[in-house]
């Protein structure tokens, strides 16, 4: 089985193991998004973002770049300054940080990806953030690169079947995962999480 085949079976046929409710700041107010984390037989985890309401949404014409980040800590307060810098457990230059994302390719305030990464466990992960930037990542500015202001906040959760997330997990505000609704099969690619 060559590994597109694996990653649409995964995400066909099995939950995620771990999602992150992102909501907006300030600056952002219409965002909101899921990224979910998805378990593989082999080393490394599947990743699906989509995320809506991004600063472009009124921009006529053209794509924009959005840093997507996960940072040391899942305090999602506003204005998203408790989240820590990224996670990098082995202490390398950005871009080299277990955290460092792919960036989201945004049109018209919408944006879906999804990607494999090896640098991480989704065990390593939970508790801690993700956080999407109001810029691009410029994969060469220390420590960060240059992403500039958070927008975007949701903390990497356990993922609960529908209706099974408790009410002390929810966050005021952002969209819940029992609110995604699963296509066609037993867990479909989901199309569109809102």
């Amino acid at each position: 089985m060559n590994l597109s085949n694996l990653f649409l079976q995964m995400m066909n046929d099995n939950p995620p193991e771990a999602i992150a409710v992102l909501s907006g700041s300030s600056s952002a107010p219409a965002l909101e998004g899921k990224v979910f984390f998805y378990a593989l037989p082999i080393p490394g985890v599947l990743i699906l973002a989509e995320i809506s309401g991004l600063p472009d949404q009124d921009s006529p014409i053209g794509s924009h770049f959005f840093a997507m980040h996960i940072h040391e800590f899942g305090d999602c307060t506003l204005p998203f300054d408790k989240t820590g810098m990224h996670y990098n457990p082995g202490n390398q230059p950005h871009p080299e940080h277990a955290g460092d994302l792919l960036p989201l390719m945004s049109s018209r305030g919408y944006a879906w990806a999804a990607f494999f990464d090896e640098r991480f466990t989704i065990r390593e992960i939970l508790g801690r953030s993700v956080i999407l930037h109001l810029h691009r990542d410029d994969f060469t500015t220390q420590p960060s690169g240059d992403a500039g202001e958070k927008i975007g906040c949701g903390k990497i959760r356990k993922y609960a079947a529908p209706g099974q997330l408790q009410p002390d997990q929810r966050q005021p505000g952002q969209l819940q995962p029992d609110q995604f609704q699963p296509g066609r099969g037993k867990h479909q690619i989901p199309y569109s999480m809102f």
